[in-house]
């Protein structure tokens, strides 16, 4: 999505587009999308100068304590042998692990591309996942999820 359309949303009160700062170096920035009971993670993003130095998991350990009653779910690319970018995956998926969230038995098509969706919670509630997700997009979305 262009920065102009995300900023154009993060107008809306269900979204959470915020800069992460230590002192004055820019750290990242989250773009989350709130609902009753839930938050999804759009985009989590560490300036590149900086990963691995722990600030992934303190910007998640941030999200978690501005929602501490709420699941928060986010999409991760499957585990694919083949892919050329299954390293980065795994890693990714990794972090996540480590910072208390699970891989549930769920996935979403998103076009031709099936994610693997992550959570705070297991048993998360499938309709509370395409709630946000409806939220976000002005009820027009209406994610496929299945179990593989």
């Amino acid at each position: 999505m262009s920065p102009r359309y995300l900023n154009l949303m993060a107008k809306r009160k269900c979204i959470h587009f915020d800069a992460y700062y230590d002192e004055t170096i820019f750290i990242g920035f989250t773009y989350l999308v709130e609902s009753k009971n839930m938050v999804f993670i759009t985009y989590i993003a560490v300036n590149d100068e900086i990963r691995s130095k722990g600030y992934g998991s303190r910007i998640i350990t941030k999200i978690k304590s501005r929602f501490p009653n709420k699941v928060i779910s986010l999409n991760v690319e499957r585990l694919i042998d083949d892919c050329d970018n299954y390293e980065q995956r795994v890693k990714r998926i990794k972090f996540y692990e480590r910072n208390n969230f699970v891989l549930t038995d769920k996935f979403v098509s998103n076009g031709k591309e099936k994610f693997s969706i992550m959570a705070t919670d297991k048993d998360f509630s499938i309709k509370d996942y395409r709630n946000t997700l409806k939220k976000y997009s002005f009820g027009l979305y209406a994610p496929k999820v299945t179990k593989e």
